[in-house]
């Protein structure tokens, strides 16, 4: 029972980076092409604070036996659309 909660934990955290990092890649790809602001360079550094704390959670879900592989597969996809966003994002 404590298993499923736990998971519970990760799924509904996990739901709440997805639509936070959705939010911080429409502002970043609405700024593609801009010279780099203090906001922007704020917004980098949340995207990538949000991209440990996707690896806190992948480390986490590894440990856990039953739906840990669907957990993964969802953190994995999170990063890889963070990392597609950063590349991107043009600071020049």
């Amino acid at each position: 029972m404590n298993q499923l909660i736990e998971q519970s934990k990760v799924i509904t955290m996990l739901q709440e980076i997805e639509k936070e990092l959705s939010k911080l890649e429409k502002q970043l790809d609405s700024r593609v092409g801009e010279k780099v602001k203090k906001d922007e360079y704020h917004l980098v550094k949340q995207l990538l604070n949000t991209e440990t704390e996707i690896s806190k959670l992948q480390t986490f879900a590894a440990n856990a036996p039953s739906n840990s592989n669907h957990i993964s597969t969802s953190l994995n996809s999170v990063k890889t659309n963070l990392k597609m966003s950063l590349q991107k994002t043009s600071f020049s």
